[in-house]
């Protein structure tokens, strides 16, 4: 109510210019203010005349106080701008792995994992053994990686840095589960005890039997003796 009154005094664009100039002292604590008053950005106009102004001639005053002040002057289109770089930046990172997302499991280890293949990798990278379709084959066609051992053992206490700047990076459950199949099936030794537990699935109430139901419905609607 108090913002419709407001808006009736004052006209709806001074309204307007005086929430943009509260969403910027927010955002912007630093910034001063001091211009962007409907007196300085509308000289000589009365609230009426800027009440009057369409709506491209309101804003191009709001968009171009904040180009002089470097701010973004249109939100929508600064917004557009950094999803079309972050699609540029996200289509780089797959061409240069080949057109397949890679990641590494710990700072140090320079071994690339794939993303596709995630828990096969892992298992095989982890236990020097080869994991084909997430099956193990028995097969040695490696070392077990130390630097990646002490970092899922790492991960198992809660104290894991994981390596930063990477385009993906799978889940700590998905790490965990391969870890521990590593050590129940190869006994590799993470200097803890790997403890995955999956998420518990909901538990749906059985249906009610349409006999009981019936009955309850039946002994609702008999007449009182």
């Amino acid at each position: 109510m108090q913002a419709a009154y407001e808006a009736g005094l004052a006209g709806a664009k001074v309204l307007r210019l005086k929430r943009v100039r509260g969403a910027l002292q927010q955002h912007n604590p630093d910034l001063d203010l001091s211009e962007f008053t409907p007196e300085v950005l509308f000289k000589n106009m009365s609230p009426a005349d800027i009440e009057a102004l369409d709506e491209d001639a309101f804003m191009a005053k709001i968009n171009k106080w904040k180009s002089d002040n470097g701010l973004e002057a249109d939100a929508v289109e600064a917004q557009r701008k950094r999803n079309a770089q972050n699609v540029e930046k996200n289509q780089a990172d797959r061409e240069a792995f080949g057109g397949t997302v890679k990641f590494t499991l710990a700072t140090g280890c320079t071994t690339k994992l794939s993303k596709p293949k995630c828990a096969a990798d892992i298992k095989q990278h982890l236990s020097g053994i080869e994991y084909i379709g997430n099956k193990c084959t028995g097969k040695r066609v490696g070392q077990p990686c130390k630097i990646c051992i002490k970092f899922v053992g790492d991960l198992q206490e809660g104290t894991a840095c994981k390596p930063c700047d990477q385009f993906w990076y799978p889940r700590n459950s998905a790490i965990l589960k391969a870890a521990k199949e590593v050590q129940d099936k190869h006994g590799i030794d993470f200097g803890v005890t790997i403890v995955y537990k999956p998420c518990p699935k909901k538990r749906t109430a059985a249906p009610k039997p349409q006999g009981a139901k019936k009955a309850k419905k039946a002994k609702k609607a008999a007449p009182a003796k």
